[in-house]
Parts: C-alpha cells; sequence; structure tokens
C-alpha cells in the first residue's frame, strides 16, 4: 500500500473541508452583519471576527464563487474529469494570495506556526489536485486499473 492508494479520497477531503470553511464563515459574516448591522457595540466582537464583520459585497461575491468552484471540484471528481479541477485550483491560488495580502499589510505578524501550517494545507491542497489531474490524465494499459498505473508512476 502506498502513501496516495486513493487519491480521489483526498479529493472528497478536501471538497467536504472547503465547503466546511466556506459556508462557516459566509454563516457567521451574515450573522455579525444582522446582529450589529451600523457596526453599533462591534467593540465587543472578539478581534477574530474583526474581518468577518467587515465584509463588503465582493467578498460575499469571492465566497459564492469559491462555493460554486467546490461543487465543480466535487462534480470533477465524480465524473473523473480533470478540466473540472482547474477552476478550483484557481480559486485556491487567489485564495492564498489574499491571505498572504490580509496578513502582510496591517503589520501585525502571526506567530511562524500559523504560517508553517497554513502552507503545509495550502500545499497538501496542491499536490492532491496535481495527482487528480494526473489521475484522470491516465489511461492504464490493458489488464491494469488506472490506480495501479497511478501508484506506479506518481507514489512512493
Amino acid at each position: 500500500m502506498s502513501l496516495c492508494a486513493n487519491i480521489k479520497f483526498h479529493g472528497y477531503l478536501i471538497v467536504v473541508f472547503s465547503a466546511l470553511l466556506t459556508i462557516t464563515v459566509l454563516t457567521s459574516s451574515v450573522t455579525l452583519k444582522l446582529i450589529y448591522p451600523n457596526r453599533q457595540d462591534a467593540d465587543d466582537i472578539p478581534t477574530d471576527f474583526q474581518d468577518l464583520i467587515d465584509y463588503g459585497w465582493f467578498d460575499f461575491i469571492g465566497d459564492f464563487v469559491h462555493l460554486t468552484t467546490i461543487g465543480v471540484l466535487f462534480y470533477g471528481i465524480r465524473k473523473e474529469n480533470r478540466f473540472c479541477l482547474i477552476p478550483f485550483m484557481v480559486s485556491i491560488v487567489f485564495d492564498w494570495i489574499a491571505y498572504l495580502i490580509a496578513n502582510t499589510r496591517n503589520g501585525t505578524a502571526l506567530p511562524y506556526q500559523v504560517w508553517l501550517v497554513t502552507t503545509a494545507l495550502f500545499l497538501y491542497v496542491f499536490v492532491t489536485l496535481i495527482g487528480l489531474y494526473k489521475f484522470f490524465q491516465l489511461k492504464p494499459s490493458e489488464g491494469n486499473n488506472r490506480t495501479d498505473e497511478f501508484n506506479k508512476t506518481m507514489c512512493l
């Protein structure tokens, strides 16, 4: 058994956690907007949630686009269509760039552990998506299945 015996599992794991994170952020920001419509008493909100109350229309549109790309990713994994992986990959690249900009422009440095974990998660997503793309691209030879071919060429 290799390290990436079932690459589709990792893809579905990314779909579940990405959808959960995006839906949680959308729900939290909408709830905060409804509770504090004019930012009255918004100083009582913990600093971790201050970014969520400052959400604008552009942020909401971006999250809905991200949810759409998650749906396309799920469809692509289910139907084994490698071209359906590209929108999510582009969305993740923009998300990573926005994360870097948001956390370097305000002057407060995040602890290195946060950067390390976040970078590791983004790299996990990229490696999984590239692996899925290569997996869906393989044409297995006679008598072999696609997983065996993938394990021979891509896995340890």
